[in-house]
């Protein structure tokens, strides 16, 4: 009586531990997903024409390496940086959001960055974000070289202005060539077309290859367009963020998305292409 009541109670024991073993995985494939972000989108309101917010935030979200570097930081001292990182935080857990708390709070600072109005330069909040992440981390898988009011250089980084959309790849492969050979390559290439040159096609690349063993694949892209303004209804400027998620794209505009058909003619050729994030 006494063995079988021992053998009963290790048995006890040994489906116990299976199945914490079992739950325990089943609980770390879920948090996986959810840190990876492969099948959710969170779409962000925009009640105060703060488009020029939203397309930058999805543009950089999308990037699985900066994203997933930015959710570490969640307690960062910096308190834009830990906003950031709530923001990204609150988007892999909500399909919905309302991220005007956390933009008061990432721009603070920031006299040039206005709310609740139709003039905001997307360029600009982007360069902003970046700009955060430049001033707090010396991580070497991160490096964006950017001119706004101050240079910001840092060898290692790839941010690259090109005034010529149609050759946007030809500094990054000078850059390449320039660079010495015990420098690890970024993990990150984020493009910025701009100008007033006008284009008539311009090829995006859906892969960059630059060296035999060393390619990057496009991760998501910010569009320029037109809209109107929502109280005055005067035409404005409008962005939106197209993203890759798994095998598939998707255009984020503010509070709609939408997966992309043709994703040859409305991702690889889009001429009013403005931001490109490439990953390795």
């Amino acid at each position: 009586m006494f063995l079988s009541k021992n053998k009963l109670r290790y048995s006890l024991y040994f489906i116990f531990i299976c199945l914490g073993i079992v739950m325990l995985f089943f609980l770390v494939k879920k948090l996986q997903e959810l840190y990876n972000k492969v099948s959710i989108i969170c779409i962000l309101k925009n009640e105060t024409n703060i488009c020029y917010i939203n397309a930058p935030v999805q543009l950089l979200f999308a990037s699985v390496k900066f994203r997933n570097f930015i959710l570490n930081h969640v307690k960062h001292n910096d308190s834009r940086i830990a906003n950031l990182a709530k923001l990204f935080n609150q988007m892999i857990q909500h399909e919905k959001l309302d991220p005007l708390p956390y933009y008061k709070e990432i721009f603070k600072d920031n006299d040039q960055i206005k709310f609740n109005s139709s003039k905001g330069k997307f360029s600009q909040s982007t360069f902003e974000i970046v700009k955060l992440y430049v001033e707090n981390f010396n991580e070497p898988h991160f490096f964006f070289d950017f001119v706004w009011h101050k240079p910001i250089l840092i060898n290692r980084n790839v941010f690259i202005y090109v005034n010529q959309p149609n050759k946007f790849l030809e500094p990054l492969h000078q850059r390449i060539k320039n660079c010495k050979k015990d420098e690890p390559m970024p993990e990150i290439i984020i493009f910025h077309l701009y100008g007033d040159a006008k284009c008539d096609e311009i090829k995006v690349p859906e892969i960059i290859t630059v060296f035999p063993d060393i390619s990057y694949k496009l991760q998501s892209q910010m569009i320029k367009t037109s809209g109107k303004d929502k109280i005055t209804k005067v035409p404005i400027m409008h962005v939106y963020s197209n993203v890759k998620i798994g095998q598939k794209w998707y255009k984020i505009d503010d509070s709609h998305y939408e997966e992309i058909e043709d994703v040859n003619e409305k991702v690889f050729r889009n001429n009013e292409t403005t931001f490109l994030i490439y990953e390795r």
